[in-house]
């Protein structure tokens, strides 16, 4: 077992950003149109969840999803009625050289470069979806693409999110 030191007043810098994180991921989650709670059985049969090569769980009760190399997974979330969109998702704040891409449709909005040196157990991540992209769809698919080399894999994935832009 290993133990983190660190000095107090590093500790409640650290504890703040980790405050500040969960509460800007639950504003997204108050916001959304539509939310998937990955590794949660029921959420992901609400959101027809497809995966190869992936894998889920939960860590200190919040669900997960990752795929490995060449994997994927996916979730048809509701989109909304107007204008463009955030896709905000929450990915293990301990993730680090994965490579990956998040896609919209067949459309790639995003390739996180995910740096594993934010605390408490998330990172939040944004996404701007274009208008035309969800124009005149009720839902649309979000899909996280593993890279085909063998050290490659998603990010672990805590949460997605469709928000309106406001």
């Amino acid at each position: 077992m290993y133990w983190r030191v660190v000095a107090p007043e590093t500790w409640n810098v650290e504890r703040q950003r980790v405050v500040e994180t969960e509460k800007r991921w639950k504003d997204f989650e108050d916001k959304a149109v539509d939310r998937v709670v990955p590794g949660d059985l029921a959420s992901e049969a609400r959101h027809q969840a497809a995966a190869t090569k992936s894998t889920e769980g939960t860590l200190k009760g919040k669900g997960w999803r990752y795929a490995e190399k060449g994997g994927s997974f996916s979730y048809r979330l509701k989109a909304p009625k107007n204008g463009a969109a955030i896709l905000a998702c929450a990915y293990g704040s301990h993730d680090r050289a994965r490579t990956f891409d998040v896609f919209v449709g067949d459309q790639k909005v995003a390739s996180p470069q995910l740096t594993g040196d934010t605390g408490g157990e998330i990172t939040v991540e944004t996404y701007e979806i274009p208008a035309a992209l969800i124009a005149n769809q009720d839902s649309v698919t979000v899909r996280f693409q593993a890279g085909p080399n063998w050290n490659h894999a998603t990010g672990t994935v805590f949460g997605v999110a469709l928000v309106p832009q406001e």
